[in-house]
């Protein structure tokens, strides 16, 4: 029984000493984790609650972001930029400019847009005339009718324009480069005539007899002919720019920017006129040629600004802004004409002038001061992450821009033509310009990244 009592006694004091040791042990592991010494000891979990960095307040939530152009583009917490939240921003020291230059904005973007344009019709004189079956084609004569010429519609014109660039300084500053073109615009006439037909000519003011005349192409006149006559008219449009881009204010859902930069527009206008006639039977076969080539190559710079407005998906952008610079114009006139006795083997006589150009030939150039307001208003939508699709609409005008048309004095003498002499006083020289407008429906892409 002793010995039952002495095991038990030598038990309890075991099991009091080894209790001793474990909670001495545990109270140093709640005092030291790795190297820290128990003053660096970790807070407790209520302090911890509210710590995100430097801010000693509750972390928001993750939220939606807005981007540059526009749209939704996912959690905030995907990406390792600070968060739009206002209060948020203003802890860390930012004010509402700050807000903008560190919320979701892309490091670059590049968009492609499909351009449904209309460039302002272009004139010239009546440049092809018919009349009744025998009648002269020049106004008075039964069944006048102008054919070609007059004002000329070309109707929509497709095209393309590329714009990319990239960010800096936090999304406020922003470098990038834009280039558009429209796909060649022509418009022509093809017409024939002979003794069964109506008459067909190109009709002028001839000053040798003080009336209305005509180069009588094809028609039951005295003596009887036929012939063709065909006019193209084309038009070359392209433009280019180097530009950067200031952040001026911004917000939850608003940029505005400030942007400047160098501009580039090419406008080619050029219109060819040929008129063939034989007298019947036999000939002579008389053969005319017209060349009237209008370039404009303006170089200067540009300033504007951009709006952009975004609600969830949707995003509105507007883009306004002015081109000031020199333009070049150049004008060439080329004209030629033959004379052709038919026979084996045939003679031809060629000469240095045409119907509208005889010495007025040559090429001749000046620069003048242009200037050119664009507006530009988009609607967006993001399909995706990074991705918009939208529509918009464009317009630009250039207040001085030398067309081909306008270059043609429809003052003919008529002895240039009867004897190819190119050395007539008339027509003249001429060397106008006007103002020139296109516009049109925009539909594009957007890619952010």
């Amino acid at each position: 029984m002793k010995k039952i009592l002495r095991f038990l006694a030598v038990a309890a004091v075991t099991a009091g000493i080894s209790h001793g040791f474990a909670n001495q042990a545990q109270g140093q592991n709640r005092q030291s984790i790795g190297d820290l010494s128990p003053s660096d000891s970790v807070q407790p979990a209520a302090v911890q609650e509210g710590y995100v960095g430097d801010l000693h307040e509750p972390a928001p939530l993750p939220t939606a972001r807005v981007s540059h152009t526009g749209g939704w583009n996912g959690p905030a917490i995907r990406d390792s930029k600070p968060s739009c939240n206002s209060h948020v921003m203003r802890s860390r020291g930012h004010g509402s400019i700050g807000q903008a230059m560190h919320c979701g904005n892309p490091d670059a973007w590049f968009s492609s847009e499909a351009l449904l344009w209309f460039p302002e019709a272009r004139t010239s004189p009546l440049l092809a005339t018919s009349a009744d079956q025998g009648a002269l084609p020049i106004p008075g004569q039964p069944g006048y009718q102008a054919e070609y010429g007059g004002r000329t519609y070309t109707g929509m014109t497709p095209g393309m324009r590329f714009d990319g660039g990239i960010y800096t300084a936090d999304g406020s500053l922003g470098f990038g480069g834009r280039v558009w073109f429209l796909f060649n615009t022509s418009d022509s006439f093809a017409g024939a005539a002979d003794p069964t037909t109506r008459s067909l000519g190109v009709p002028f003011f001839d000053p040798s007899v003080g009336i209305e005349n005509s180069l009588n192409v094809g028609g039951a006149l005295v003596p009887p002919r036929q012939g063709t006559l065909n006019i193209r008219s084309e038009l070359d449009l392209v433009g280019s720019e180097l530009y950067g881009r200031l952040l001026l204010m911004g917000g939850d859902g608003f940029r505005v920017e400030a942007i400047g930069g160098y501009s580039y527009f090419l406008i080619r206008d050029k219109l060819m006129l040929n008129a063939s006639s034989t007298i019947l039977p036999g000939g002579p076969q008389f053969d005319f040629s017209d060349r009237f080539d209008a370039r404009n190559d303006f170089h200067g710079g540009q300033i504007g600004f951009s709006t952009q407005v975004n609600k969830g998906r949707f995003s509105l952008t507007s883009l306004t802004k002015v081109h000031l610079g020199n333009n070049r114009q150049q004008l060439t006139v080329r004209g030629n004409s033959s004379t052709t006795i038919l026979g084996d083997p045939p003679i031809v006589t060629d000469t240095t002038g045409g119907i509208f150009a005889m010495d007025n030939q040559g090429r001749t150039a000046r620069s003048v001061f242009t200037f050119a307001p664009e507006a530009n208003v988009k609607l967006g939508y993001r399909m995706r992450n990074y991705i918009d699709f939208s529509v918009g609409y464009s317009f630009i005008y250039w207040n001085r821009v030398a067309l081909a048309g306008d270059q043609m004095d429809r003052i003919v003498d008529s002895t240039g033509l009867v004897n190819n002499v190119a050395t007539v006083a008339q027509p003249s020289r001429l060397f106008n310009d006007r103002g020139f407008f296109v516009h049109g429906v925009d539909l594009g892409m957007t890619i952010q990244y």
